[in-house]
């Protein structure tokens, strides 16, 4: 399937959407980027039954190309601005691809509360899916944003993943390449897959990959009582693999980290946001594998650092709070 600029995908409350081994992509004769599709959902009703909200399928390779964003989940009227009343949107995605997309999956603030009031997690998941940014973006000058972005989120569940740019040499600079996944306010979980189902406990696992990216996971928190896990993936060639800013109770064990180069000179051309004590005045950004600021009750074991593109840190620790935090192993 094919779609023109400006035209989209409408999954609508009550409906759902299967992209079973399809490919949905930009016009080709266009060759300008595709808006992509809207999973609408009703932000006062909770996701079971799935009735509910529109839900999205994907499966057996099913491949979504091109887009501004590939899938978002709520409705947005003709100029773009979000409809807040229509979160929920339900994403279950399996072997599935997205490819050369502005942003390939945008979570919008939603809870998933039950009739007695008790919150569980979004029933939205991603297994071995393949998040790649391998060229030139369609539409002239856009650079790639970020892979998935969570906003006021809670249980979205990433498993045995990758997340690369391995655009050429020459087509986008460090600084540009985009990052896996980025987020605030969300409670999400990144572990490998088990690829062994019916054996327990599981004998054989399939790590999240990070590779050539700008940031590999970025995280801050204006709620104290979010937490992040963060366990068992491999972070290849990102200049900065985890950022957790004001995260309290982090979990970051048995990831392997190899780090990528520092960035020289690079003037004000990147947004560095407020983790610049990364920085020096001579306009450096120096990579690093994990950095925590002002988090608390963090554990970070097991993990394994090394570089082989001239990284810069294993761990920069940054006003740590008043909790038990550990470091260790």
């Amino acid at each position: 399937m094919q779609f023109a600029k400006a035209k989209k995908i409408i999954v609508e409350p009550g409906s759902k959407l299967i992209l079973n081994n399809t490919k949905v992509t930009n016009l080709e004769q266009c060759g300008i980027m595709w808006e992509g599709i809207e999973v609408w959902g009703n932000k006062d009703l909770p996701q079971y039954p799935q009735s509910n909200q529109g839900v999205v399928e994907l499966k057996n390779g099913a491949t979504i190309k091109n887009a501004r964003c590939a899938i978002t989940t709520c409705q947005k009227d003709t100029v773009g601005n979000i409809l807040w009343n229509y979160t929920g949107g339900i994403i279950h995605a399996k072997d599935a691809h997205f490819i050369n997309n502005r942003k390939a999956i945008e979570f919008l603030s939603y809870h998933n509360i039950l009739p007695n009031g008790r919150e569980i997690d979004n029933s939205s998941y991603f297994n071995n899916c393949n998040f790649e940014t391998n060229a030139q973006l369609s539409d002239p000058g856009t650079l790639p944003e970020t892979f998935v972005s969570l906003n006021d989120v809670k249980g979205v569940k990433f498993l045995g993943c990758t997340f690369q740019n391995i655009a050429p040499t020459g087509v986008y600079s460090t600084i540009y390449r985009g990052n896996g996944i980025t987020s605030i306010d969300a409670n999400y979980e990144v572990k490998p897959l088990c690829l062994s189902p019916y054996i327990y406990p599981c004998t054989e696992y399939q790590p999240n990959t990070f590779k050539n990216l700008y940031y590999g996971i970025y995280a801050s928190n204006t709620n104290p009582a979010i937490t992040l896990t963060i366990s068992g993936n491999n972070f290849d060639n990102n200049h900065r693999s985890i950022f957790l800013k004001s995260i309290n109770n982090a979990t970051i064990t048995k990831n392997n980290f190899d780090i990528g180069a520092t960035i020289g000179n690079i003037n004000d051309q990147t947004n560095e946001r407020e983790e610049c004590e990364a920085c020096d005045v001579f306009n450096r950004s120096y990579s690093y594998g994990v950095y925590l600021k002002e988090c608390s009750g963090y554990k970070v074991e097991e993990n394994n650092f090394s570089t082989s593109h001239d990284g810069h840190a294993g761990i920069i620790v940054n006003n740590s709070g008043t909790k038990a935090n550990e470091i260790y192993s």
